[in-house]
């Protein structure tokens, strides 16, 4: 992975240098001026700024950016990042009676067999969800070598068990179709109550996007969730403008990315351009 935090285990790394490059005024999104590239729509940079719903693209973009040009040989994350288009084309939702709804549909997402065969389960896998009638963002973590399914909403008490049982689903059949022996039985979900109560939680409408990103970042760093002195609801702005300036290095200054590994961040005057 190319890991921000490659030279410390310590999360009070990440804690101060987001604090370092994050500015919450409008300031910070002066790279909206600038055209990002065909792999991200300036539509999806600009749902980062204050209180907007972000887009699936840009939390598939923030994740792919943190091991995407790393050598598999060193990453610290040697996972399957899904795209936020998985589960929706899991189920089928062409219908506009609520009844037929959330129709699992194996077949829609057989495809992704191809792409990644056996190694699928090789490692934990990240599938940030969209629940479409609530407009919200919600993040499973798959780690098959515990067999620990992990539901994660930032709104706190929400099992979402139809959606457990969905993925549970598709696990057996994945494993099925890949000649590869699965027991449903032995899997244990983690959702809800039996969540950590030290996790961070969402009161507003919008943050839902940022929590997927970032709790999912946490796990592919330090293979944990997030605990509120991680961040809270009231450093979302911050974390807003520190997936902006991850992505714009991502789009226009790779090399630049890259040698995060070995040195500190930029200054925040980055953001301007």
């Amino acid at each position: 992975m190319l890991n921000l935090l490659q030279q410390t285990q310590s999360s009070n790394f990440l804690r101060t240098h987001v604090d370092r490059v994050a500015v919450s005024d409008d300031l910070a999104y002066a790279v909206l001026h600038q055209p990002f590239s065909s792999t991200l729509a300036s539509i999806d940079i600009a749902s980062l700024r204050p209180h907007m719903w972000v887009s699936g693209y840009a939390i598939q973009a923030f994740l792919n950016s943190l091991y995407i040009l790393d050598d598999p040989a060193t990453r610290r994350f040697s996972g399957t990042v899904l795209p936020p288009s998985f589960y929706s084309q899991l189920i089928a939702d062409a219908s506009t009676d609520p009844l037929k709804r959330n129709i699992y549909n194996f077949q829609n997402v057989r495809a992704y067999l191809d792409q990644y065969d056996n190694s699928l389960f090789g490692s934990d896998i990240i599938v940030p969800i969209h629940l479409r009638l609530s407009s919200h963002w919600i993040l499973a973590i798959i780690v098959p070598d515990t067999r620990e399914l992990m539901l994660i909403d930032s709104y706190p008490n929400k099992d979402h068990y139809e959606i457990t049982q969905i993925l549970l689903q598709w696990l057996q059949d994945t494993h099925i179709a890949l000649d590869m022996p699965f027991d449903s039985a032995s899997w244990t979900i983690v959702a809800s109550n039996a969540l950590p109560t030290s996790r961070p939680v969402q009161n507003d409408s919008t943050s839902c996007g940022v929590f997927v990103a970032l709790t999912a970042a946490y796990w592919m760093w330090y293979r944990r969730l997030p605990a509120s002195e991680d961040f809270t609801e009231q450093t979302i702005p911050n974390l807003r403008s520190f997936m902006v300036y991850i992505l714009y290095l991502m789009d226009t200054q790779q090399a630049q990315l890259a040698m995060f590994v070995d040195s500190d961040l930029p200054s925040q005057q980055t953001f301007y351009v």
